[in-house]
């Protein structure tokens, strides 16, 4: 009974600092949700949302090095978290180590093929490498697991946009806003300012010539073309 008793009062106590850490959170003092969730986690090593909870918090304050320990000992503890994973690789992105960042990403796609924000900072990793094309896709299989995000329709506006595909771009940017996104006045001074796209002259069937009607040389010189 003393051991279940314990076991209750430090749920007791575990429930409480993540209430006070998570409103701390949402008022946006993020030390003192560093403090609470540092805490759980010291009382409970093994508690990977915990520790989930405080590589965000760590990313708010803006320190992602210490926000990539939190996520990667989540990772350890629970290889198929892929929110874990995913966490990590985005912390691995904004300390520029993209070998890394990009096998975090890749497993948590692994994990959960549906997923559509991995997939949208896989697409971030290729654009940051100049890999257009794989970006591109990444933005799209996003778009294909949720129509309605709209990191990924900009995304692809913003691709369209430089690669003077102005019809595209125009369409996914109006998606993008439907879905939410906040207006971008440069994207659209540069969409209203590109040159319409030239449309293909619909090709003709030449026309079978007779025989009679093939050219005849003239019977005077030509003195009217230039010499």
């Amino acid at each position: 009974k003393a051991v279940e008793s314990s076991t209750t009062d430090l749920n007791e106590d575990l429930n409480s600092y993540d209430c006070a850490a998570k409103k701390a959170f949402a008022a946006g003092r993020f030390l003192p949700a560093k403090e609470l969730y540092s805490m759980i986690v010291d009382a409970h090593p093994g508690h990977t949302a915990a520790l989930c909870k405080l590589g965000v918090v760590q990313l708010r304050l803006d320190d992602p090095a210490a926000a990539s320990d939190a996520f990667r000992r989540a990772a350890e503890l629970d290889t198929n978290n892929p929110y874990a994973h995913r966490m990590l690789g985005f912390a691995l992105f904004k300390l520029g180590q993209y070998a890394d960042s990009e096998a975090s990403l890749q497993r948590a796609v692994e994990l959960s093929p549906t997923d559509a924000k991995a997939h949208v900072l896989l697409g971030n990793l290729a654009l940051q490498q100049n890999h257009s094309a794989a970006a591109e896709s990444e933005y799209k299989a996003a778009c294909a697991a949720d129509p309605t995000l709209g990191d990924a329709l900009y995304n692809l506006a913003f691709l369209c946009a430089r690669d003077h595909r102005t019809e595209e771009a125009k369409n996914y940017y109006q998606q993008a806003l439907d879905a939410g996104a906040l207006p971008d006045l440069k994207l659209e001074q540069r969409l209203d300012s590109a040159k319409p796209e030239p449309k293909p002259e619909p090709k003709q069937k030449p026309l079978a010539r007779q025989d009679s009607e093939a050219p005849k040389p003239p019977s005077k010189p030509d003195t009217t073309s230039p010499k």
